[in-house]
């Protein structure tokens, strides 16, 4: 869908609405109004979080993978943690697929970033809600790494449409999902290996580091 223009609505509470114009593949809008009672919780959690951008290490596909499975992402650009260590570029993200399973017409996959893995083999819990999702870049011409000044610390939801064809995502700061990409008329989420996400992130304050077990999430 290159070419087609991308909305992004970001209602600040003190100011009013703001309308931010891009261009890219899909309509996306982010907001605070719609939950007024849970945005003082959610604003405080997204002014702790900093935005990266990531790409799949494997492809994902709702119709042969299931609850509990583990999945990774790298880091593609170096970030400092606001309330935790610096996470380098190269930098593996962790995470579980949480949900599956296909209501009537509809087909979902819920993921969960969980903990950033270090180069010097340290595992940092994190949370981590995804803000924007494109093709892998050597197919859509777009590079993510380059567009993470898009993330503000307002930006509490965002609903990106037509992601993927006839699949749309998902996702919420107060979640602890980091985005549900939802498919209808039966058809499968499928993300390709080196899909690229821009992600939120802050490391989960009630969490310690901690050294790896083999393979774990």
């Amino acid at each position: 869908m290159k070419g087609d223009v991308r909305i992004s609505l970001s209602v600040v509470i003190a100011l009013g609405a703001l309308v931010l114009p891009h261009t890219s593949w899909a309509h996306t809008v982010d907001s605070t109004q719609k939950h007024p009672q849970a945005s003082a919780a959610a604003l405080k959690q997204a002014a702790e979080m900093v935005p990266g951008a990531i790409e799949l290490r494997q492809g994902l596909d709702s119709r042969k993978i299931h609850a509990g499975q583990t999945f990774q992402a790298r880091l593609d650009n170096t970030l400092h943690l606001k309330n935790g260590p610096e996470l380098k570029s190269g930098t593996l993200l962790l995470g579980k697929v949480t949900a599956d399973k296909a209501k009537s017409g509809t087909d979902r996959l819920s993921l969960r970033f969980t903990a950033a893995r270090l180069k010097n083999g340290t595992t940092i819990p994190i949370k981590a809600t995804v803000m924007e999702v494109a093709p892998p870049a050597f197919d859509s011409g777009i590079r993510l790494a380059d567009e993470t000044d898009m993330w503000h610390d307002h930006t509490l939801r965002v609903d990106q449409i037509a992601v993927l064809p006839d699949v749309d995502m998902h996702s919420n700061i107060a979640s602890r999902n980091s985005a549900t990409f939802v498919a209808e008329d039966n058809k499968d989420v499928r993300l390709d290996s080196l899909s690229q996400m821009i992600v939120a992130i802050a490391e989960r304050p009630s969490a310690h580091s901690s050294k790896p077990s083999k393979g774990g999430v």
